[in-house]
């Protein structure tokens, strides 16, 4: 009983950790760094029921005009943290608490292996879990990639499942293949190019032991064992992606072949300015100490983390050589370095764990171990608040400055356009032009836009793309009709028209459809027939559609979606159940 408060003591600290971590942030309004409009937007959507995560278009945020974001960005881990959250009326709030949670996981994640496969003290695995959280737990919510985040709660169990492939006996192989596909799993649910990385990563480590090592035989074994597991545990995620991207023409994020070529980190200003990086330098800096006064040679894990990481620097040229190939669509090589650091510094902790010069010298190690934690601690907490929080440029937006904002619909109101110093309360979600700050045209089908600016990631450039967020109906003559009433949930939209519009005239409504998806349209309560033209839903109309008239669009989760889903979480349930009788 004692050991069992004690551990719940341990995992009420790292709480408490994450809470100073993130500072004063539910009580500011805070700024949206990078991507974190995009994934506030799926915690909008997220958020509006507990299976949020299994319909595929969202109606509720991101111009509201249906792309299929839970399709090419899977929900499930982000729809369990929503759900374990007692329901709160402000998406921001939700999105600060959500990124205190995926933190406070990844750290206990890192807490439960070292404590179960280590001989580390409960104190140095606390201090070891919290170097983690305040590094590799958020760093990638430094751009804001809440998602990214996410997927690196995944990290420890891949890991832990890679050390102990040749750490156990022969007989004893299912820890080291059930961690592999939890942790990939984790990543795969959370955020697919992590997902990729991991997955490769994994494969060349396989490769390497299979050189290196006198068990072969074992070594494919908990390959093969760990491939097709993580195969059918993820065919969820794996099959909406294949079947709607074989199924339609979808527009992909933007990959500018000249920035893939020249967007690496600088090696030299990563090593020398470690304040540009600190999350990334810091780990660094704790493996390189490791390998210099912690053991004679680093092993595998840590040498292709670093590898991984250098990759992503502008120490090798490989990126101008493979630009124009399909590695390109991974946008930047800089993608590379986060997971790379993260493998190699968990590596790190396990072969410290085993390592003679670490266990005759506890007491100096303890201390080194507590120091070096709370400058971390202290660094990364001034980090967080640069990121996130007002800064001397900073201006409050009010709900009359976005409506007046996103009222201009072009490409200089649209994305990138606003000054990423302006901060937001956290009642400002609930406006609904929020919503329209920023209008992406990632995986949205090709031939709804006109492509006027190949290279832009918004809809605000493009002129076809427009009528969607304008929620404007268009003819088979070009004529365009403004709509009112527009109201949008997370498995309908409703909406009138201004204007009549006759009967037999083919209209496309401001919803983008894809094949293969399941969608239902009626007007005043009648079912309609309707095709997909232009990328959005099309019908003829059998009569006038008066001005009063209700348009509705409903969508239903895909039967097939329904049957992916039950495989692979029925198998990833089976797994824990067998996991937890075996270590029981």
């Amino acid at each position: 009983m004692k050991r069992v408060c004690r551990e719940g003591m341990v995992l009420f600290g790292l709480l408490i950790v994450v809470i100073l971590i993130f500072n004063t942030i539910f009580f500011e309004p805070i700024r949206l760094p990078w991507d974190a409009y995009y994934h506030l937007s799926r915690i909008e959507n997220l958020s509006k029921s507990w299976f949020a995560f299994l319909y595929p278009q969202n109606f509720t945020s991101l111009g509201q005009y249906g792309l299929a974001t839970n399709i090419f960005y899977p929900g499930l881990t982000l729809q369990l943290i929503q759900n374990l959250i007692i329901h709160v009326d402000s998406a921001i709030l939700a999105f600060k608490i959500s990124m205190v949670l995926t933190t406070w996981l990844s750290g206990l994640s890192v807490y439960v292996v070292i404590r179960k496969y280590s001989i580390f003290s409960r104190m140095i695995a606390f201090c070891i879990s919290v170097l983690w959280l305040t590094t590799i737990g958020v760093t990638a919510l430094s751009p804001g990639n809440l998602a990214e985040s996410t997927a690196y709660i995944g990290i420890p169990w891949l890991v832990c499942g890679l050390y102990l492939v040749t750490r156990q006996s022969d007989s004893n192989i299912w820890n080291s293949v059930t961690y592999i596909i939890f942790g990939l799993s984790i990543s795969a649910y959370s955020h697919v190019m992590t997902f990729l990385i991991l997955s490769i990563l994994t494969a060349v480590y396989f490769i390497c032991l299979v050189i290196i090592d006198g068990n072969k035989l074992r070594i494919i074994k908990i390959a093969i064992l760990g491939g097709i597991g993580t195969a059918i545990s993820t065919l969820a995620v794996v099959i909406p992606i294949m079947i709607i991207q074989i199924s339609n023409r979808v527009t992909k994020p933007v990959v500018n072949h000249d920035v893939f070529a020249n967007n690496v980190k600088d090696i030299g200003m990563l090593l020398l300015d470690p304040s540009s990086n600190p999350d990334i330098w810091l780990p660094l800096l704790f493996i390189v100490t490791v390998i210099i006064f912690g053991y004679k040679k680093p092993t595998v894990g840590i040498i292709l983390g670093l590898i991984f990481m250098l990759l992503g620097t502008n120490i090798f040229p490989w990126t101008y050589y493979l630009k124009d190939t399909p590695i390109s669509t991974i946008q930047f090589a800089t993608r590379l370095v986060k997971p790379g650091i993260a493998v190699a510094l968990m590596f790190s902790f396990f072969n410290l764990s085993i390592n003679d010069v670490a266990n005759h010298n506890r007491i100096k190690y303890k201390k080194g171990f507590v120091i070096f934690t709370l400058i971390v601690g202290l660094i990364m907490m001034g980090t967080i608040r640069n990121n996130w929080f007002p800064n001397h440029n900073s201006k409050e937006w009010s709900e009359q400055q976005i409506k007046k904002y996103t009222e201009f619909h072009d490409a200089q109101h649209d994305g990138y356009g606003y000054s990423m110093d302006m901060t937001f309360t956290d009642k400002i979600s609930n406006s609904p032009d929020f919503w329209y700050l920023k209008n992406y045209t990632d995986y949205i089908p090709e031939s709804a836009l006109s492509h006027t600016d190949k290279m832009s990631t918004f809809i605000g450039s493009d002129i076809e793309g427009l009528l969607l967020t304008k929620h404007q109906i268009i003819d088979s003559n070009g004529k365009t009709y403004n709509t009112r009433d527009y109201q949008a949930g997370l498995k309908s939209v409703t909406m009138r028209n201004n204007a009549p519009i006759l009967s037999k005239s083919i209209i496309e409504l401001p919803i983008v459809a894809y094949k293969m998806l399941n969608l239902e349209v009626t007007i005043n309560g009648k079912t309609q027939k309707f095709f997909i033209r232009d990328g959005k839903i099309a019908l003829k109309l059998s009569e006038t559609l008066h001005g009063n008239s209700v348009v509705s669009v409903k969508q239903k989760i895909p039967l097939w979606i329904i049957i992916c889903n039950i495989i692979s979480l029925t198998f990833l349930m089976s797994l824990f159940i067998f996991q937890t009788k075996l270590l029981n």
